[in-house]
């Protein structure tokens, strides 16, 4: 029921019919099941499909076609479809390549389950990344996981909304979070490899929630100290206002969103309270708009 709508939307401009249900792919996967037998419908297993694995497999071809002196493979895990195709066919026509599996850490019942030798369950999944947030670990894709993966690591939501933001600015490529998880694993170094290493990582897919591209670039111009978000607490009366823009105009403080209050209960009669946004230049920069403030008398409370 969470999907993006930019999926809905793409698959039924091919004309599929949409049927949204469950919080997860697991419960969807369970409607998927009842709806094929109320219909009597073929059902197409999305990754525990041996044609589709195979399918998948091609990718392994094309990366030894492309690079055959690679060193590393990295490919996010789902239900595992994806990884136990390329996997096979990279440990097939080199085995010397090392093959890494990446989960979301919220749904890393694959990854458990590699590490104990033994299927494990986890009672719910939570990630950024749906395509990747499965819950359950289908047997027949563990054991051939077991065969030609190397390792499996995970990244957390906050290392793939990392990721995603390096792909949009340095690479010019917008990944969703499944697809991004890969990248997200060599960014914050999840894995062991050398500067020397040629390592393909794998984007699998690009429809990412406009609503949630906003919020992670907003969230990295943040943590990147190109944004600053501030309450101030002003006198509420003619030409307060402009003195504090002022202020931040003599510091070269770009204001991009501006509210004013002077309803709030948490105020002093008297008292306004102004919410900005402004675009900044750096950590130094923002130390100067601090300290600036300061200078002239200001209570403010920076927002994270």
């Amino acid at each position: 029921e969470a999907t993006p709508l930019l999926k809905v939307s793409a698959t039924k401009a091919l004309g599929a019919e949409v049927v949204l249900c469950g919080d997860n792919y697991d419960e969807a996967f369970e409607r998927a099941l009842q709806i094929a037998k109320e219909r009597d419908l073929v059902f197409i297993h999305p990754f525990a499909d041996e044609l589709v694995i195979a399918g998948q497999g091609s990718i392994g071809l094309e990366i030894i076609e492309e690079k055959n002196d690679i060193d590393v493979v990295v490919v996010p895990i789902g239900g595992g479809g994806l990884l136990g195709g390329i996997g096979s066919v990279i440990k097939t026509l080199k085995p010397s390549v090392r093959v890494i599996g990446v989960v979301a850490s919220g749904a890393d019942a694959m990854k458990r389950s590699f590490v104990s030798g033994k299927i494990e369950k986890v009672e719910s999944v939570r990630s950024i990344a749906d395509g990747i947030a499965v819950r359950d670990v289908n047997a027949d894709n563990f054991a051939l996981l077991q065969q030609c993966v190397d390792e499996i690591v995970s990244v957390d939501d906050e290392e793939i909304a990392n990721a995603i933001l390096f792909l949009l600015e340095k690479q010019k490529l917008v990944v969703e979070g499944a697809g991004a998880a890969s990248v997200a694993s060599v960014l914050h170094k999840k894995f062991s490899f050398s500067q020397s290493d040629k390592i393909a990582l794998l984007l699998s897919g690009g429809n990412i929630d406009i609503t949630m591209l906003n919020v992670i670039i907003e969230k990295g111009l943040l943590k990147s100290n190109r944004k600053m978000k501030l309450e101030v607490v002003l006198v509420d009366k003619p030409g307060s206002l402009q003195g504090l823009t002022d202020i931040l105009s003599k510091v070269g403080a770009n204001i991009v969103q501006i509210e004013y209050d002077r309803t709030s209960v948490i105020l002093k009669y008297g008292d306004a309270l102004v919410t900005m946004a402004l675009e900044t230049k750096g950590q130094e920069h923002k130390e100067q708009i601090r300290q600036s403030l300061k200078n002239y008398g200001y209570f403010f409370n920076e927002i994270n």
